[in-house]
């Protein structure tokens, strides 16, 4: 059996595929990881060769999306979790179903708030750092712009509005502040809608959830520019 997180940016995807993978999973975002960088490279090189358009260089990384999906993931299923960052592929029909027959789909979901500041932190501090070691790090001299921030709100909103008749039949939902605060719960309650039999969390979560002032208060912040601009 596969399975197959549907989620977005700074939601804890890394923390729930590892979480699944010591349940006796294989771990396939190397798989995802790989299709980017060619999708990035092949589409690069044709955009190079050719004098195109914005409209037809949008189209072109559409099919090389859908390409590099269809050649690399079908050979590594099997026992598997892999994760779909649905913002990375908004706009792009990618055939769900078709790529895993047999997979069950976790919806995984974050306050959109939250999850616009935390990349927003992340982008503008420009700390690009490997998820599967989850680094402590600090963050310095982040201005607060709300245009920025309300851009990436919009990004979430937008990538989590499917349509019921494009979206795989959903197995389970897990939210990311959940899976943070007690993960053995979540992980007990997901195995066994999955597997029938609960998850156990082997090790502890490198990714407890710490308070970060400078980021609440940007929140408060973005949450009150919300209601001046609704007014």
């Amino acid at each position: 059996m596969d399975i197959v997180i549907l989620t977005n940016f700074r939601c804890g995807s890394h923390l729930l595929m590892q979480l699944i993978a010591e349940n006796g999973f294989t771990a396939n975002d190397e798989v995802l990881a790989h299709c980017r960088k060619e999708i990035r490279e092949e589409s690069a090189q044709k955009i190079i060769e050719v004098k195109l358009d914005i409209l037809t260089k949008t189209e072109l990384i559409k099919q090389s999306i859908k390409e590099n999906l269809v050649s690399y993931l079908p050979s590594k299923l099997g026992n598997s979790v892999n994760i779909i960052h649905r913002m990375q592929y908004n706009d792009v029909d990618v055939p769900l179903a078709e790529l895993f027959p047999d997979a069950k789909f976790i919806r995984l979901t974050r306050n959109p708030i939250d999850a616009a500041i935390s990349l927003y932190f992340a982008r503008t501090s420009n700390q690009f750092f490997s998820f599967a070691k989850a680094p402590i790090f600090k963050f310095h001299q982040v201005p607060y712009d709300f245009k920025q921030i309300k851009k990436k709100y919009d990004r979430y909103l937008y990538a989590w509005n499917w349509e019921d008749s494009i979206l795989p039949q959903i197995t389970a939902t897990v939210d990311y502040d959940e899976l943070v605060a007690n993960p053995k719960a979540v992980m007990n309650k997901l195995g066994k809608k999955l597997t029938g039999k609960p998850f156990k969390v082997f090790t502890q979560s490198k990714y407890e959830k710490q308070e970060d002032p400078l980021k609440a208060e940007f929140k408060q912040q973005f949450i009150n520019d919300m209601e001046v601009k609704n007014d």
